[in-house]
């Protein structure tokens, strides 16, 4: 692992009230490396089996459609996501206002009637957006596969978007945006990603909203965006439960209709830039600890981020630096057990590898009291070395290896985190 580390600490106020964290004055105890915790005596712990993920079809539709789904036959219930690329733009305000607009159902229904369809069917609809994608999930029971797939062709085929109500949501997303920013938290880590990655870069926004942006989006440009991210060759269909990939390929070929020429890149003004080159991150040249600090008044605690974009999911080096945030992470991992559990310098501390489509980051996470800031940041930055440096003991690979396979194997059994 190299030593190319940023360094993220959010403080309270620099001057005025003798709180600032002395990074290189207070004495900090050595670190303690737990040997493996064993589970509780008379507890039987199963060795883990080989996760078996469920037979998984992808399909590219006539219509443009991708189609995917994930077969589970004795599941009751059908899990319906249908997935928008938005472009991997550098700004999600216009997405993400009208994927808010569009919970207000398609033209021909009021709000109300739509509301009552989703209700006849005990669905919830849930729309989230995220930096490359909104994504509308539903779950469904079985025998309701058909009637809900015509519910969300009908809303994104021809979404009321309605005008009167565009004001109304760009407030609250305002109102949310400085509800999150009151966060010290919230503001760590949209900051470490502002630092961390280049502009333009997809993963540098971290979710923020730009304010301004948000007041001068027109109802002409939530119409044109809607038209061109809601046609068929924009969209991923996900379905997850008992279903037959044949029968659902001809219901889908019947609820979206390509429409002439609808997918030709020059009519959508979509962002479509090379996301892989854009992606790349180039760390410094030397080793270094970049060191990033902001001036928070009136906060109660410091919040620090560690960290540095490292590799995509699948790079092959993916896996194993997940191993090495498994061994800090968690309740048994080396950060809890030493800076927390025997130090006292935090209450939550997290190390995780973050997955993605691009160079997504490898970082510590916590906050500490201002007087214990200096020891919190010098026994991380320790535990880090010492995994640079030292071989993992074969009994620690161990138990990373059974909660790995122990969390896919839940996971697989989860409809929602098997379409994610």
């Amino acid at each position: 692992m190299s030593r190319l580390w940023l360094l993220l600490l959010v403080v309270p106020a620099l001057t005025g009230c003798g709180s600032t964290p002395d990074l290189t004055a207070t004495p900090v105890q050595p670190i303690s490396i737990a040997p493996p915790l064993s589970p509780p005596a008379g507890l039987k712990v199963s060795p883990p089996t080989q996760p078996v993920l469920p037979p998984v079809i992808s399909r590219s539709l006539p219509n443009g459609l991708r189609l995917i789904t994930i077969e589970r036959p004795q599941s009751p219930l059908v899990r319906i996501d249908l997935v928008v690329n938005h472009g991997a733009s550098d700004q999600l305000e216009l997405p993400a206002i009208t994927d808010r607009l569009l919970a207000y159902g398609p033209r021909g229904q009021s709000e109300q009637e739509f509301k009552t369809a989703l209700d006849s069917l005990g669905a919830r609809l849930n729309i989230t957006t995220g930096l490359l994608t909104s994504r509308l999930s539903l779950t469904v029971q079985a025998g309701d596969l058909g009637p809900a797939l015509q519910l969300l062709a009908a809303l994104v085929n021809s979404p009321a978007l309605p005008e009167a109500f565009l004001r109304y949501e760009i407030n609250q997303l305002k109102v949310q945006q400085r509800s999150q920013e009151a966060s010290g938290a919230w503001l760590a880590r949209t900051l470490f990603y502002q630092i961390a990655y280049p502009d333009h870069h997809p993963l540098r926004a971290a979710g923020a909203l730009d304010r301004d942006s948000l007041d001068g989006l027109r109802h002409d440009k939530v119409l044109a965006y809607g038209k061109c991210a809601f046609r068929p060759g924009n969209l991923s269909l996900v379905v997850t439960g008992p279903v037959n990939p044949d029968s659902l390929q001809d219901q889908a070929l019947a609820l979206w209709h390509a429409q002439a020429g609808s997918d030709a890149g020059h009519q959508c003004d979509l962002p479509t830039r090379n996301l892989v080159a854009s992606a790349r991150v180039q760390p410094p040249s030397q080793e270094s600890l970049r060191i990033h600090i902001v001036d928070r008044p009136h906060s109660a605690q410091v919040e620090l981020r560690i960290g540095w974009p490292t590799v995509d999911r699948t790079h092959q080096d993916w896996l194993p630096l997940t191993m090495l945030a498994k061994l800090l992470d968690g309740a048994s991992g080396r950060l809890f057990l030493d800076l927390r559990e025997r130090q006292g310098l935090a209450y939550h501390i997290t190390a995780r590898q973050s997955e993605g489509l691009f160079a997504s980051p490898f970082s510590v996470a916590t906050a500490s009291r201002p007087q214990h800031a200096s020891a919190m940041l010098k026994g991380i930055l320790a535990h880090l070395e010492n995994l640079r440096t030292r071989q993992v003991v074969p009994a620690d690979l161990v138990r990373v290896r059974q909660q790995i396979a122990g969390e896919l194997n839940l996971l697989y059994e989860e409809d929602g985190r098997l379409a994610n």
